[in-house]
């Protein structure tokens, strides 16, 4: 009787180490997964917010019309990249927030030098080299804050 009852006790500790070893290997295999969507999504992201505000800046130096660059935004297809990827950064990796906090204020900073711009060419119809240099300017800094984090995220997945 007591054979059968150590028996039964190591066969149980042993199936609740397994267990235990399936459940880490697969949340491991499910941060990867993320992860490498994160990835992804980042650089489908970051090429839809350059090229958006780019296009832009194009008016600003009076290369095409602001109707021109609305014609042209609106034949491309919708990105929504953004949600997936904040939101993907902000629930499973936490420790980079600080990357992504920089990301957003630079691409609220883009959008608020562009809204200004709107409203710039709205009253007067002129370009603006005052506007184009201050987009610029943030979008180098925002694709150095989008490769930094990108770049924390690939160190990352070598350590998965």
């Amino acid at each position: 009787m007591l054979g059968v009852w150590l028996s039964n006790r190591n066969s149980v500790k042993l199936l609740v180490l397994q267990l235990d070893r399936a459940e880490k290997k697969e949340k491991k295999e499910n941060l990867r997964i993320r992860l490498e969507e994160l990835y992804e999504v980042s650089g489908k992201w970051a090429n839809s917010y350059v090229s958006h505000h780019t296009l832009f800046r194009l008016v600003m130096d009076a290369e095409i019309t602001y109707n021109d660059a609305l014609d042209i935004q609106i034949e491309r297809n919708t990105d929504d990249s953004a949600s997936r990827m904040f939101t993907l950064g902000e629930l499973y990796f936490t420790e980079y927030n600080e990357q992504l906090s920089e990301i957003k204020r630079l691409r609220d900073l883009a959008s608020s030098i562009q809204s200004d711009f709107k409203e710039h060419y709205r009253n007067t119809g002129i370009s603006s080299n005052k506007h184009s240099e201050a987009i610029t300017d943030v979008l180098e800094l925002s694709v150095k804050a989008i490769d930094t984090y990108r770049s924390a995220l690939s160190n990352h997945a070598c350590k998965v």
